[in-house]
């Protein structure tokens, strides 16, 4: 009797083990497709089980785009890698706090689709596309790096932040509340699209930044790039030594 009773609490043990194993195997599962490329050839995409999100942290990937649903229990995220081995190294998974995480490489590309997107933090890509509908909520953030090309129209945020260190074009559009931009390397920015109250832009690179304020502006400017500004009826907060700069242009 006593060797039964054993037996039965080994196999429980065992069991439970497996259960284990299993559950912890299980979230790491990606649902796996076949995309097919303009070029014909098909590329794995890598398709995550995850919860619902309303804000996004893009920490690495290639090209990004994020597209509208049109309910709030349409959602999903695709990832597409040139060399399929990447895919189980991909992280995509959504926090406590609703934020969907994706960390891929600089060899994948992201498909978000969601309702709304109320934060949006991207740190690394080559190229983001936002363009496909009114994007609203109340915070934007952008890191571009080397020679990004960032299409963002139609946004509607409280706050936006920009810093560009690279060689890449960004052309912007849309309503903000309070917008920052740092311009750093030798790459093309065009915010004159951007509706604002407020702006504080910062160029120190060799490349050319335009924007336009409609109440308040901060300019900086300590680089040798171009600074094209439109600021009707407002309150400077800058230093007179900007107007004696040849590299900065007032046109409206």
């Amino acid at each position: 009797m006593k060797i039964i009773t054993r037996l039965v609490i080994v196999l429980n043990l065992y069991l439970i083990h497996l259960n284990i194993v299993f559950a912890l195997s299980t979230s790491k599962i990606r649902e796996v497709t076949t995309t097919t490329t303009t070029s014909g050839s098909s590329l794995p995409t890598s398709s995550p089980s995850i919860t619902s999100f309303d804000k996004i942290n893009i920490l690495l990937a290639r090209n990004v785009q994020l597209q509208p649903t049109s309910s709030p229990s349409d959602y999903s995220a695709e990832i597409t890698c040139d060399d399929p081995s990447i895919l189980p190294y991909v992280q995509a998974y959504v926090t406590q706090d609703s934020t969907l995480i994706v960390s891929a490489t600089t060899d994948c590309d992201v498909l978000i689709r969601a309702y709304t997107y109320q934060k949006i933090h991207i740190d690394s890509v080559s190229k983001l596309t936002m363009t496909d509908y009114s994007y609203k909520g109340y915070q934007l953030a952008l890191i571009s790096m080397g020679d990004a090309n960032i299409q963002i129209s139609n946004i509607g945020f409280d706050l936006a932040e920009f810093n560009f260190f690279g060689n890449g074009s960004a052309k912007l559009s849309g309503n903000i509340g309070k917008l920052t931009i740092v311009s750093r390397g030798k790459g093309y920015v065009d915010a004159t699209n951007i509706a604002t109250p407020s702006v504080t832009a910062t160029l120190t690179g060799t490349g050319s930044l335009q924007l336009k304020s409609t109440a308040n502006m901060n300019l900086s400017v300590d680089g040798t790039g171009n600074l094209v500004w439109c600021s009707p009826k407002v309150q400077m907060d800058v230093t007179y030594d900007i107007y004696k700069k040849k590299n900065i242009l007032y046109q409206c």
